[in-house]
Parts: C-alpha cells; sequence; structure tokens
C-alpha cells in the first residue's frame, strides 16, 4: 500500500510540475511541490524525524552545496522536506530518460550528470555551479550511490561536488542522516517505518581552496560527514533505548 501511495503521490507531483509549467518562471511553484512531496513521501513511508532546530546559520548560508552520506532512496526526500531553501539535483542522467518524471526534473532545474562521460560530467558540474552563483543551492551525496554496507565505512567520495564547490565559490554545508538505511533498505520496496535523525554541520567556505586543493578539501568535508553520522546514530539510538 506505501508503495503504491509513493509512485501515486510522485505521479501526482510530475503532473503538477508539467501542468503548471508556464508558471514555473514566474512563481516557481515547483520548488513547493517538491517540498511537500519530500514530506508526504515520509509520512507515507512512516519514517518520524527526530525533533531537531535547523541551526541559524544553516538558514543563513544560501547559497551553498548540501553533501551528505547516503543510506537510502529517501534521503533526497528527506533533505527537500527538511532544508531550510529549495535544493536542485545533480543526478544520474538516466534519471532524466524516465518519461514525464524526467521533463520534470528539467522544468524544475535539476542537472543530469553522465558519469560515465567525463567530459559531459564536467559540463554538467560548470552548469550546476553557474546555478549556485546564480543564488541556487544544490544537494550532492558525494558517494556517488548507496552503500550496501551503510552502517560500516563511506564509500570513497566522488571529486565532482567539490569541483562545483569551488567553481562556485560557495560554502559546503556537511550533513548526515541516520536510520533511513534500517528503514528502507537498497534494493527494498517496502518500508520498516521507524524514526530517522538528521543533522547539519557547521558551513565550510570554499574560496580559500583551489582545484589543487580539491582533495584537502574533500577530507575534511568527509571527517565532519563522519562526525555527523556518528552523532546522529547516537543521537538515535539513544532516542530508541528511551522510547524502546
Amino acid at each position: 500500500m506505501r508503495l503504491l501511495l509513493y509512485i501515486l503521490s510522485t505521479l501526482v507531483t510530475v503532473s503538477l510540475v508539467i501542468l503548471t509549467f508556464p508558471f514555473q518562471f514566474l512563481f516557481g511553484w515547483g520548488k513547493y511541490f517538491e517540498k511537500l512531496w519530500g514530506g508526504f513521501v515520509l509520512y507515507i513511508c512512516g519514517l518520524k524525524l527526530l525533533p531537531y532546530e535547523v541551526p541559524p546559520e544553516i538558514k543563513e548560508t544560501q547559497p551553498c552545496v548540501l553533501m551528505s552520506n547516503h543510506e537510502s532512496a529517501v534521503d533526497s526526500p528527506l533533505y527537500l522536506w527538511v532544508f531550510p531553501a529549495p535544493l536542485h539535483f545533480a543526478g544520474k542522467h538516466t534519471a532524466f530518460w524516465v518519461p514525464f518524471f524526467g521533463l520534470a526534473l528539467w522544468i524544475n532545474g535539476h542537472i543530469p550528470v553522465n558519469r560515465g562521460n567525463r567530459e559531459k560530467a564536467i559540463k554538467s558540474m560548470k552548469r550546476a555551479a553557474r546555478m549556485v552563483q546564480k543564488g541556487k543551492s544544490v544537494i550532492v551525496f558525494p558517494e556517488g550511490q548507496r552503500a550496501e554496507n551503510y552502517q560500516g565505512e563511506m564509500l570513497p567520495f566522488k571529486k565532482g561536488g567539490f569541483m562545483l564547490a569551488i567553481e562556485a565559490g560557495a560554502p559546503i554545508v556537511p550533513a548526515a542522516v541516520a536510520g533511513t538505511g534500517d528503514a528502507i533498505p537498497k534494493g527494498s520496496y517496502t518500508s520498516k517505518g521507524s524514526f530517522v535523525c538528521y543533522r547539519f554541520g557547521k558551513p565550510i567556505e570554499t574560496k580559500d581552496f583551489s582545484f589543487e586543493d580539491r582533495d584537502l578539501l574533500m577530507e575534511k568535508v568527509r571527517n565532519e560527514i563522519e562526525k555527523l553520522r556518528q552523532l546522529a546514530r547516537k543521537d538515535l539510538q539513544d532516542f530508541n533505548q528511551k522510547t524502546g
């Protein structure tokens, strides 16, 4: 039943984005549709968020490049719902080929990235950097995919998102999520329903980093995400123990 509701909610959102396309440039309605869709996905999947006050510096740090670990397919809807600003994705180019769904992604300004073609991937990241420079925030999952062993060590980070942030001169906001992988593991089409936890870290400025320094920036961001990941896990574990 939850899977059916997920599909229906996605179809409704896609339809609204496409049907209101002429008004997108005037009113930007798509960002509101996506935010509501993110919240509805969490609801129908039975996921409840641990109480958390988004730090003031996150609300004030716009535009930015949000980077997080990646546990589950619901990580994206979660951030669409909780982040204080509209988010644009730099995602797999194949998603943009899906009928109607891909069109909605285009309309809302999301960015296809062909990781199998280095030249095209670089062009996509440069396009994303220009969007950030124009005031739009972008979300990147630097692992590139969901890990099978999401409770273990994070996958190696891809460099594209860091090149994007340096190119745009925008701060990186590290973030972490815990519990979504337990609720909806990779390859699963059912949700167990549970509490999940997310955390944001202090923005990391990129203006002092050059393209040659990208590995140093990547290490710094990875360390911050790992700290937040451990904090989110501990908070979630403590909460479950108190309420269980």
